[in-house]
């Protein structure tokens, strides 16, 4: 069955199942009662806040508005769950306030930010969906490239080894980052799905808007993979800092057993002989291990170390943000 809809109007579309369509006899005429009613209601959004120990929001973005579909939006609010829940579990005194919403598409996100002050503390926002199948992660950045967002889900993808496709804003799957990248709102929005790409005949991938688009049908494992690419954009976040040197010209870091030997650990020597280079101005770590094509991780820990011996000082990472 392929699942039919009509945006903002008072129109029809009828779905039927292919057994049912195959009955239909093209010379005969069809009577169909439609029985149904206009009321109001109310546009539900689903909202969880998880308070950090600064003002400054990151939004989680999934939808619910479509029926049937699992990797067509309930992927999406699966994630939110796990991943509030692992914060939750692994994180202690979290620095960013996390708001994981739920929304009808595109519309709950104009409702939500329609209302006073909810994304004035934002500096964030990540969309998913369609991370439940067999393609590699698709990730549609903000619409600067050197958002700080963009660079976090970059060395996410570093640092977990995944296969993965980056894309400019807007190129892949139009979603609620659109709406939270919209002028006047304007939060750097990126999006990570595992859809084909428009140049694909299938995209966004083959099952989409139809009845086969059931938890039967996806792979659980890939979705799996793709939580533990976001729990890494997370860590990346909180542990990001931003780094200040303490020392002029080139510190003697066998002084303070720091130094690699290059006939052993030539690629760790090279590394921190280039990171002096990286810190003529105060920089964030992401930036730097960026900037030398490195693991976001391995920077963080020679850092972290150079920290503990006074050579440089770490900052928070607010002041990074247009905030």
């Amino acid at each position: 069955m392929s699942h039919q809809y009509i945006y903002y109007s008072d129109g029809w579309r009828i779905s039927l199942t292919e057994k049912e369509f195959a009955k239909i006899d093209d010379s005969s005429f069809y009577f169909v009662d439609l029985q149904s009613e206009v009321y109001n209601g109310s546009l539900k959004v689903a909202e969880l806040i998880k308070k950090g120990s600064s003002s400054l929001e990151m939004f989680f973005l999934s939808h619910i508005c479509h029926p049937a579909q699992f990797n067509d939006g309930l992927v999406g609010v699966m994630a939110n769950v796990y991943l509030s829940k692992w914060i939750d579990r692994n994180i202690e005194d979290n620095f960013f306030t996390y708001k994981f919403l739920s929304l009808p598409e595109t519309i709950g996100s104009h409702a939500y930010c329609s209302l006073d002050g909810v994304y004035k503390n934002g500096v964030m926002a990540l969309f998913t969906e369609m991370t439940a199948l067999d393609s590699p992660l698709h990730i549609q950045m903000s619409e600067n490239e050197s958002d700080l967002i963009n660079i976090y889900l970059r060395l996410a993808a570093v640092s977990t080894n995944y296969e993965s496709k980056f894309s400019p804003f807007l190129s892949v799957i139009r979603n609620d980052e659109k709406v939270f990248g919209a002028p006047g709102i304007e939060l750097p929005s990126a999006s990570v799905t595992r859809a084909l790409g428009r140049d694909y005949e299938n995209h966004p991938y083959l099952n989409y808007h139809t009845s086969e688009d059931t938890i039967e049908n996806a792979n659980i494992e890939m979705l799996k993979e793709a939580l533990i690419y976001l729990q890494h954009f997370i860590q990346i976040m909180e542990l990001d800092r931003v780094v200040h040197r303490n020392f002029t010209g080139i510190p003697m870091l066998s002084r303070y057993n720091l130094f690699f030997n290059p006939d052993t650990h030539r690629e760790m020597y090279d590394l921190q002989e280039k990171l002096v280079w990286q810190l003529k101005k105060p920089k964030s770590i992401s930036k730097i291990a960026v900037d030398l094509d490195a693991n976001f991780f391995d920077i963080l820990d020679l850092l972290t170390k150079w920290e503990e011996q006074k050579l440089v000082k770490f900052y928070d990472i607010s002041h990074e943000f247009n905030h």
